[in-house]
C-alpha cells in the first residue's frame, strides 16, 4: 500500500494592501415639516424654505394668512397636492 503525502505545502501570501479609511459622509438633517404646521411659524423657524414655497406659487409667505393657515390648507387653496409640497420642503 502506498502512503498518502500528508505533508502541508505552505502558499506564498501576498501582502494585504491597506486602503485608507474613508470619512463617514453626514448628511445635514432636514427639518421634520408636517401637513398641520403653521406656513408663517415654518418660514420662521426655516427661512430656507421660503423659496420652496415661493416655487409652489404660495406666496402666502409674505401674507398675513400665513400666520393662521396651515401647510395643507394653503396648499389646497392654491390646488397643490400638500404631498408633493411636503417633499420638496
Amino acid at each position: 500500500m502506498k502512503k498518502k503525502n500528508t505533508s502541508v505545502t505552505k502558499k506564498t501570501t501576498k501582502k494585504a494592501i491597506k486602503k485608507p479609511l474613508k470619512k463617514p459622509v453626514t448628511k445635514k438633517k432636514s427639518p421634520l415639516i408636517t401637513k398641520d404646521m403653521i406656513i408663517g411659524e415654518v418660514v420662521c423657524d426655516h427661512p430656507e424654505l421660503m423659496g420652496v414655497f415661493l416655487e409652489y406659487g404660495l406666496h402666502c409667505v409674505g401674507c398675513s394668512i400665513a400666520q393662521f393657515d396651515t401647510i395643507e390648507a394653503g396648499a389646497r387653496a392654491h390646488g397643490i397636492r400638500p404631498e408633493y409640497l411636503l417633499k420638496d420642503l
